[in-house]
């Protein structure tokens, strides 16, 4: 505020002290100036004149004059004092006006103030009040926060730091009070730990960087995800999530994807990734290897007459050795049941092909110890070459295929490169597929039945249909064998059909004993599901046995949907609206995951007993399980465990609230006869009885 008052106002300095003695020395003044002028006139007139009569008008005309002239003195000393007043008179308005003027603009001035202050206050309490809240909110993050403060040398490089505050969560990360970190340097507490860290954090505390990132901490042993930024120089403040389980989770789903859960090797989906991704997305003419493919001989055998467990024991042991002799760029994978596959890139010298070929008969042609049980066992290989016996992935499966089986047919225990030409054992292949098409017609196939009970209430709820074939010339052959000889030769819809009819009239003797309640799994391949009369063939089955719908349970690989997933989803969907059951067997073995089985008409899920052989010794695994179940369930989809071998497997799959389990543990697979007298809880295996409580 500018106060501007008037400058011609007298100050009191400049006012006369003494009023009265100035007007008397004015009178005197002037009472001198009159005698003077009287005395000074009168001598003049008289030495002017001395006639009477002219010195009276001389003396009239000189009064006169003094008159006029004292009067315009007196006039003009009046006029000036008077002008003098007035001014002084508005010289005072003014200033008294200016006065008013400035007295009221300190007032509002004052009144500003004054609201100001109390804005202030209020502020200031806000303030307070935000400080109070954000502090709370810092003390209950849930993510771990730290504020720091860089240590630098002589030079400005960045060699420690401090810390200056941290919140509970970052005290419950490291497992560390606060009054045991506050102002203390990183290193005395955490002394190992690395150079590029420290380096990494200068840089924002001191170039104002700003990093994100995710990164394992050995120091802590978790998965962090962090923010840094500095919020003033020379200090950096550091956010981090614990996303360990997060990481543990993505890390599980992914093995579930493209790992075999038995063995840990690359599954089917990662060694066909890997190959379309080197043979047909680089399209380079200069890519070229070789493909093993492995199949271990008569393992079937030791599953159906001993367990999976046993089997299983096998396949991880073998697994282990093709790791040991496979160089580091070859790829190791588990194809199927007792499949695998070794992918040679870039090798093209046929001697050390037949050399690893040779080496991994030897190693795998062995004896096998199981539970103080020794099993000999043998294995087969085929060898496609590229691009010689394929352009694509496919392809070399396919060739690498038929030269396998072309090594089953030279008695096994050896490897064969694929030729287009194989002779001799096209010839026995195709001895195998004349006896399998009599097969029907002389009575060597047979169907066994291997019961599903309830979790709930350990009754046998359905039966599943397994094929054997019993041949008079070349002895029992495994369903690993004969089914895709089926398949390949167009029998399978015949073989199908009739597994199918043999199943529904079994459903049907269960049915008239009074056991109306029990379903009859058959398992369908996708050459089956495939055909123009399949529909119609599950319907014939079911009117000729005069069964309900409801009583046949289809069983499906995820492979189904491979060659024709819309033809595959369009024929299951009829199936179920009918009424019949749709089970996904073999969870987990192949490309089948929980994300896309919403979108599919399945309705249970079973479990690959690979999965189940762990879950009794590993509680990684029976997590896993526990997810599985519970994701399912979300799904609205029932859940069944094969290849339940162990009371205790069977325990940990009654604490994961698994449905339904099937498995040596219960019974094997049994004939018709067997299968219908198991309906008795009593039949149960003894320790079976007692585990459920069945024995009092």
């Amino acid at each position: 505020m500018d106060l501007k008052l008037n400058p011609r106002i007298e100050t009191p300095e400049q006012m006369d002290p003494y009023p009265l003695r100035t007007a008397l020395k004015v009178a005197l003044g002037y009472a001198l100036v009159g005698w003077i002028w009287i005395l000074t006139s009168d001598r003049v007139v008289s030495m002017l004149t001395q006639d009477p009569d002219t010195m009276v008008t001389l003396n009239s005309a000189k009064g006169s004059a003094f008159i006029l002239v004292t009067a315009a003195i007196l006039f003009f000393l009046v006029y000036t004092q008077l002008r003098q007043v007035q001014g002084a008179q508005q010289r005072y308005v003014s200033s008294v006006q200016e006065l008013e003027a400035a007295h009221e603009e300190l007032t509002a001035t004052d009144e500003e103030l004054r609201q100001q202050f109390e804005e202030l206050t209020t502020q200031t309490g806000l303030v307070a009040e935000k400080d109070r809240e954000l502090w709370a909110m810092f003390e209950n993050m849930h993510d771990a926060f730290a504020l720091h403060e860089m240590i630098c040398d002589e030079a400005g490089n960045a060699i420690d730091y401090r810390f200056l505050a941290v919140n509970p969560a970052y005290e419950k990360m490291l497992g560390i009070p606060s009054n045991k970190l506050l102002g203390r340097r990183i290193l005395d507490v955490f002394p190992n730990i690395g150079e590029k860290w420290i380096r990494l954090c200068g840089e924002v505390a001191l170039k104002g960087t700003k990093k994100s990132m995710q990164q394992y901490s050995k120091v802590l042993n978790r998965h962090l995800s962090m923010s840094m930024y500095s919020p003033a120089p020379g200090r950096f403040a550091l956010l981090a999530m614990d996303i360990t389980d997060e990481k543990l989770h993505a890390q599980t789903v992914e093995r579930l994807a493209y790992y075999d859960a038995l063995t840990g090797l690359p599954n089917r989906v990662h060694l066909m990734n890997v190959l379309r991704r080197e043979l047909e997305e680089k399209e380079a003419a200069f890519c070229c290897g070789a493909l093993l493919y492995i199949d271990m001989d008569d393992l079937k055998m030791v599953n159906d007459s001993y367990g999976h467990s046993y089997g299983d024991a096998i396949l991880i042991t073998a697994a282990m050795h093709m790791v040991s002799l496979a160089e580091p760029d070859f790829l190791v994978a588990r194809v199927g049941g007792d499949e695998f596959v070794v992918w040679m890139p870039g090798v093209t010298e046929l001697s050390k092909i037949e050399h690893c070929a040779h080496e991994l008969v030897e190693i795998l042609s062995r004896e096998y110890e199981v539970r103080d049980m020794a099993f000999h066992s043998a294995a087969s290989i085929g060898i496609s070459l590229y691009p010689q016996h394929g352009s694509n992935a496919e392809e070399m499966l396919k060739s690498a295929d038929v030269a396998l089986y072309a090594a089953k047919r030279s008695g096994k225990r050896c490897w064969r490169i694929f030729q287009q030409s194989m002779q001799d054992e096209a010839y026995e292949q195709m001895q195998l597929i004349n006896g399998l098409r009599n097969a029907i017609i002389n009575d060597e196939l047979f169907v066994h039945y291997q019961p599903q009970i309830s979790m709930q209430d350990f009754r046998v709820i359905a039966f599943e249909a397994l094929l054997r074939w019993r041949s008079a010339k070349h002895g029992n052959i495994s369903p690993a064998i004969f089914i895709p000889l089926a398949e390949k030769s167009h029998l399978i819809n015949d073989i199908g059909a009739w597994v199918l009819h043999e199943a529904c009239r079994f459903c049907r003797r269960l049915i008239d004993e009074g056991n109306d309640q029990i379903r009859i799994a058959v398992n369908v391949s996708p050459k089956q599901l495939a055909a123009p009369d399949f529909i119609h063939i599950v319907e014939t089955a079911i009117l000729e046995s005069r069964i309900t719908p409801s009583h046949l349970e289809i069983e499906i690989t995820e492979s189904v949907f491979i060659e024709n997933m819309s033809d595959s989803v369009e024929k299951l969907l009829l199936l179920k609206n009918r009424g019949i059951h749709v089970t996904l067997d073999d969870f987990g073995t192949g490309y089948s995951s929980l994300t896309y089985l919403r979108n599919l008409p399945v309705e249970t899920l079973k479990i690959d007993k690979s999965f189940i052989d762990l879950i009794a010794g590993d509680s990684t695994h029976a997590a896993l399980i526990a997810s599985i179940v519970d994701m399912s369930h979300v799904l609205g989809l029932a859940v069944v465990a094969e290849g339940v071998e162990t009371p205790e497997q069977l325990q940990r799959l009654i604490d994961c609230h698994c449905d339904m389990f099937q498995g040596y543990v219960a019974s094997k697979p049994l004939p018709m006869q067997e299968a219908v007298g198991l309906l008795n809880r009593k039949s149960l295996p003894v320790h079976l009885q007692k585990l459920l409580g069945l024995d009092s």
